[in-house]
């Protein structure tokens, strides 16, 4: 039979390895977190490189036409943007889940 003794080292080694795990999983989510951050913004900017490449192509029409053209860019522009920041918010939560899984599964 264990001693008390025995018994409190083994709950603090169980809370050691808790918090060992819960640190790991707030230290992946953050390095998870600012990996989306870098691609958001990687995407955000190729976007809109890709936008000043079309206006600039778009500046050969005349004033009508380059108007109709920036407002289509953009609302498309938008619409990615969204779709791209709803795709973040709405994955975020399994990501983080998965890896926090993946890692109190290895430590069982």
């Amino acid at each position: 039979m264990k001693t008390m003794e025995q018994i409190i080292n083994q709950i603090i080694e169980i809370e050691m390895s808790a918090r060992k795990i819960v640190d790991e999983a707030k230290a992946d989510r953050d390095s998870l977190d600012a990996r989306i951050a870098a691609e958001l913004d990687a995407i955000r900017a190729q976007h809109t490189e890709a936008a000043h490449a079309q206006i600039e192509a778009a500046r050969a029409y005349d004033a009508e036409t380059l108007a109709k053209k920036i407002e289509e860019i953009n609302r498309l522009y938008e619409e990615r943007l969204r779709a791209l920041e709803q795709a973040s918010k709405d994955n975020l939560d399994s990501w983080v889940d998965e890896i926090f899984s993946n890692i109190t599964d290895a430590n069982r």
